[in-house]
């Protein structure tokens, strides 16, 4: 099955293994960021803690999705329940 976002003709919710890959890579990206921002701005220290929250809901919702999606392809568990 290939799952998608927003609609069935949105993106295609990427492999476990592909999303795992762009979190690495963000987040190494991410930090330098962090970093500069957090010794340029120490006091804003709190705004930068909230963003870096937010970001990992957002990760965290892309590898959901991303699990749901492997786990429902070719499922039998699935397809048994789409014939009942």
């Amino acid at each position: 099955m290939d799952v998608r976002t927003q609609s069935k003709d949105g993106r295609r919710v990427a492999s476990v293994a592909e999303c795992e890959a762009k979190i690495a890579e963000e987040l190494r990206r991410k930090q330098k960021e962090w970093l500069r921002e957090l010794r340029q701005h120490p006091r804003k220290f709190r705004q930068l803690e909230e963003q870096i929250h937010q970001r990992f809901e957002e990760l965290a919702d892309q590898l959901v999705a991303s699990v749901m999606a492997e786990a429902t392809t070719d499922s039998p568990v699935l397809d048994r329940e789409k014939k009942v």
